[in-house]
């Protein structure tokens, strides 16, 4: 009888070890994504920058002309900026490009991740939002997870899905800079977008996404984030970690 008074003694010693770690935990994560809480709209070197930066990947001339017409929407608004990433076999259609941000590059390389990366670099939006489909575009979606970001009290990320693939992500500017963009060794685009999220989120971020997370997630993403690869190391052929 001592024996078993000792065992639930113990037990309950142990549960209410455990149930005090986990409100540690949970205190620890709610205080991180507070910190974490982006400074772009608040600090007054941020005041001139454009509330968003949209880059888009844009694979056929009917997709231009779905760009084009997005672009000549917005031209009203002075604080966008586009960024049109696009295909050798592309033609680019001439803008007037006075009333808003336009960059225009051309794909030069296979691998969409990095070049999108890259271009997305170059952007100077509080808010940058990567689209590698622009048949899924609307609208009222795109501007609602800018405004999400906007309003958000801690740093959060959203997720663009089309047909239950990933095939966007919008977040603050300097989330960006601090999950190091997407990785260039990533070939497949869904893949590299779903690996930015996942670092993200190991940073403490707040994820926005429908299907989130991926009941399978696709294993080079699940083994970049475990490995704490956080660097996009661009023009290299090797990871670098944070330490």
């Amino acid at each position: 009888m001592i024996m078993e008074k000792t065992k639930r003694e113990e037990a309950s010693f142990i549960l209410d070890f455990k149930k005090n770690r986990e409100k540690q935990y949970y205190q620890f994560l709610k205080n991180k994504k507070l910190r974490l809480r982006s400074a772009v709209f608040d600090l007054p070197e941020f005041a001139s920058s454009p509330i968003v930066s949209f880059v888009f990947l844009v694979n056929t001339q009917n997709e231009m002309k779905l760009a084009e017409a997005f672009i000549k929407k917005q031209s009203a608004k002075n604080d966008v900026e586009i960024a049109l990433l696009c295909s050798e076999s592309v033609e680019l259609p001439k803008l007037n490009e006075d009333e808003i941000i336009v960059h225009r590059s051309k794909l030069k390389t296979a691998n969409h991740a990095t070049s999108l990366n890259q271009l997305g670099v170059k952007t100077s939006g509080k808010i940058i939002c990567l689209l590698s489909n622009f048949g899924s575009l609307e609208d009222d979606i795109l501007f609602g997870m800018v405004n999400s970001i906007k309003d958000s009290d801690a740093n959060l990320v959203c997720m663009h899905e089309h047909q239950k693939r990933f095939t966007g992500i919008a977040m603050a500017s300097d989330t960006f800079y601090l999950a190091r963009g997407m990785d260039e060794l990533i070939q497949d685009l869904e893949i590299g977008l779903l690996d930015l999220g996942l670092r993200m989120e190991m940073l403490g971020c707040q994820i926005s996404a429908n299907n989130w997370p991926m009941p399978k997630i696709p294993l080079k993403a699940e083994k970049n984030s475990r490995a704490g690869r956080f660097t996009v190391n661009q023009g290299s052929d090797s990871f670098t970690g944070l330490g």
